[in-house]
């Protein structure tokens, strides 16, 4: 829930030049702004040993409601901001009647206030006493010798609410970017063009994984510089062809971490996973193609096509991890491997072809009749989705799914009587593995979440 309405304002003064103005160039001059901030409140429960009744008599399943008193709860507030300026400017050049030359640069400065308070409530523990640390407390005096709930086989402990040091951030950054671009018309039905430009974005900050280091919250930016060659044909009406090679530089990408296990630093929390707002940076490249035809064979025909071809590649460093062979510890709350360089990064298939078209035709003056069909293809990729598994991950064979549609249209599209069936061949294939084991307590509590 939100603690404060959240506020969202943005400025933009522009000055550019009339199309008319008999200059040799055209530009744009300006300055943007953009402003937003709030606080959001929410809650994150541990369930404790005890919590669905007594450790080891209580299968899974057989008790649904835990008792609140062995749920350790987690307040959470976070408060996010961010105040960001560009000062920009264009300039376009005609040089003779063909050849188009631009560029431009922007100084941007970006403020993002993050603020955390974070505080547990009180609760209970309850562990058999035939059985020593950590999965029972025999032998440990500040448990209770006989637990009030579960009777002289457990014993108990009280946990005491905490509050951890509020955390706040407040980091600026400053970074200039540019874009140039040239095209040049062969023809009316050829153009090819070049272009450069670079990019900045600010790291996401990672909410909803409470007691993660405080050097963990926020990631560095994201910057990167690319580059493209490309070409735009037309034969006629009939056919349209597009096509680019490019290349991608990142410096800090940012990249999500979901299912890593770290300690936490909220009292009694003990081991969790990072969750899908958990991000850090890699140092990447991607290189690839795209090729897109559109064709009109015969009076009522469409034929559509997109081919693509992408991949990204590790340019060194180290990332969290799942390290079994490091135990996590006070002083070692996350484990970092090395992200070796040429790994392919890829969380999507490398090569991915969409393929479609439709045929339509009057049927009388009033109604037209049509056939549509879409083909979707991904191609094999080694790393789809996956978490690793004995060093290396699961891939995913190519594979196709193709959608058909057929009906009846009338007055110009006032109403349309369809049917269809997607999936037609009724593909299976899974897309996605994460691994969530229990972060607390593995033998005896219930998971924190489900994935």
């Amino acid at each position: 829930n939100n603690r404060s309405l959240p506020r969202f304002s943005t400025h933009e003064i522009r000055l550019s030049s009339a199309s008319d103005s008999g200059l040799p160039f055209e530009y744009d001059l300006g300055w943007f702004s953009k402003d937003s901030g709030g606080t959001i409140d929410f809650v994150i429960p541990t369930f404790l040993p005890g919590a669905f009744g007594a450790p080891f008599q209580s299968i899974p399943g057989q008790v649904r409601s835990p008792r609140p008193g062995y749920v350790l709860n987690a307040n959470f507030a976070f408060g996010l901001g961010q105040s960001f300026d560009s000062f920009y400017g264009n300039l376009k050049f005609k040089l003779g009647e063909n050849t188009e030359l631009s560029g431009g640069v922007a100084f941007v400065k970006d403020r993002v206030p993050v603020r955390t308070d974070l505080n547990t409530t009180a609760a209970i523990v309850a562990l058999p006493v035939f059985l020593p640390p950590p999965s029972g407390c025999q032998g440990i005096s500040q448990f209770l010798p006989v637990s009030a709930d579960y009777g002289p086989g457990y014993c108990q402990s009280a946990i005491a609410a905490g509050v951890l040091p509020v955390e706040a951030f407040n980091p600026t950054y400053k970074k200039t970017l540019y874009n140039f671009s040239l095209s040049h018309k062969f023809t009316e039905d050829l153009l090819v063009y070049a272009t450069t430009g670079s990019s900045f974005r600010t790291g996401l900050p990672a909410l909803n994984n409470a007691g993660l280091p405080a050097n963990l919250l926020l990631p560095e930016p994201e910057s990167a510089k690319s580059y493209e060659l490309g070409v735009k044909a037309s034969f006629g009406r009939q056919l349209r062809i597009n096509a680019a090679v490019f290349q991608l530089d990142y410096e800090n990408q940012l990249t999500r971490f979901e299912g890593v296990s770290y300690l936490s630093s909220v009292p009694n929390q003990g081991q969790r996973t990072t969750g899908v707002a958990f991000y850090r940076n890699i140092n990447a490249r991607v290189r690839g193609f795209e090729l897109d035809v559109a064709a009109q064979p015969a009076e009522g025909l469409t034929l559509g096509a997109n081919l693509s071809y992408t991949q990204m590649k590790s340019k060194g460093g180290n990332v969290p991890c799942n390290n079994p062979a490091v135990p996590l510890s006070a002083t070692n709350q996350i484990n970092f491997c090395p992200s070796v360089a040429g790994d392919v990064l890829n969380t999507t298939a490398p090569f991915q072809a969409s393929v479609n078209g439709g045929y339509e035709k009057p049927i009388s003056g009033a109604m037209d009749g049509y056939f549509r069909f879409n083909l979707s293809y991904q191609g094999n990729n080694p790393n789809y989705g996956n978490f690793r598994t004995g060093g290396a991950f699961k891939p995913t064979p190519a594979y196709a799914i193709v959608d058909l549609f057929a009906g009846l249209t009338g007055n110009e599209g006032a109403w349309d009587l369809g049917f269809y069936a997607k999936n037609v061949f009724n593909k299976q294939a899974e897309l996605a593995r994460v691994f969530t084991p229990n972060t607390i307590f593995p033998l005896f509590a219930a998971p924190s979440g489900y994935d």
